[in-house]
């Protein structure tokens, strides 16, 4: 989890053209970002949060190996689930994770992952 943390927050920060002491700027000190892309420091929570609105990106971002490289029709499996599970909407949860598991067989260790992470 530490090198995907680091690799995202470093390919991020310089698609935004930024360097180590623009990112840190008003969040942490250079030496924090240094080592956090280095994969030697791993940030707290808060610290991640400053970072990920600075970046312009969700905390998902961060730790999800699957988000840049999910279809459309998982993405949104996944948003629907979520809202059905916010809603304790369980029968209508069970009914498209029915529908997706007889569809898209491809897809089914990655929404097993889904249920399971």
């Amino acid at each position: 989890m530490g090198s995907l943390l680091a690799t995202r927050i470093k390919s991020r920060r310089k698609e935004l053209k930024l360097s180590q002491k623009e990112l840190a700027e008003g969040i942490c000190k250079q030496g924090q970002i240094s080592r956090l892309e280095n994969g030697e420091y791993t940030p707290g929570s808060e610290l991640l949060h400053q970072l990920a609105k600075k970046l312009n990106v969700s905390m998902d971002y961060f730790f999800d190996e699957q988000i840049l490289n999910e279809s459309t029709e998982l993405i949104d499996f996944k948003k629907i689930s979520k809202t059905f599970i916010t809603q304790r909407n369980y029968e209508s949860l069970k009914y498209i994770y029915d529908l997706e598991k007889k569809n898209l067989i491809a897809y089914h260790c990655q929404i097993k992952y889904i249920w399971n992470g």
